[in-house]
């Protein structure tokens, strides 16, 4: 067995029963590996579904925060923040179309973190400080697209804004331990019991 696949190796070309019970066990360990295919790859393609309409779930809502915020700065006159909401906007979903993949690096998936924290900025100044600690080595690193964006939104609007105050810090912690590379985010909001936890 190799990565799912059943790999058979016996010959025969004799016209007995051996004969043709060997070449029904090969037709059969055949159409076995056809079906765990085409089983693997119809996985495949449903997390990619799903990954696809949980970011389809994502962006239209952020779309149109950020469309009304832009109008809302154009009616006060605030050239220098539109044209940051507009080219943090444009960036962010750059990074999120990505050419029809569904992964990034490590790297382009901070700056996209970061683009939406800017965007958050602009609609609530200086309510929000951004730390980033990630080792300089894990950068490259493969991952998911739009894997901590809805965590930092949930630090926001679960933690942040629950504050009396409504200011807060994120933090993003990346390292590696033992092959293996740890991404964290966290914040300094109101938290929660260990029940609802």
């Amino acid at each position: 067995i190799h990565g799912g696949i059943r790999e058979v190796t016996v010959q025969s070309d004799s016209k007995d029963e051996i004969g043709v019970l060997i070449r029904t066990f090969r037709r059969m360990m055949d159409e076995i590996n056809k079906l765990i295919s085409e089983v693997y790859e119809a996985k495949i393609v449903l997390q990619r579904t799903e990954m696809r309409a949980l970011q389809a779930q994502i962006n239209p809502h952020f779309l149109y925060n950020t469309l009304e915020m832009v109008n809302w700065l154009a009616y006060g006159g605030r050239a220098e923040d539109i044209h940051t909401a507009v080219i943090s906007l444009s960036k962010y979903y750059r990074l999120i179309l990505n050419k029809g993949r569904d992964t990034l690096t490590l790297s382009e998936e901070l700056a996209h973190v970061g683009y939406y924290i800017k965007i958050q900025d602009i609609r609530f100044p200086g309510k929000i400080t951004y730390k980033k600690e990630v080792e300089e080595g894990i950068l490259a690193s493969i991952v998911p697209k739009i894997i901590l964006q809805p965590l930092v939104e949930n630090a926001i609007q679960h933690g942040i804004w629950e504050k009396k105050d409504k200011k807060g810090v994120i933090c993003i912690r990346g390292y590696e331990e033992n092959g293996t590379v740890y991404v964290q985010v966290s914040d300094d909001g109101v938290g929660m019991d260990a029940q609802t936890l």
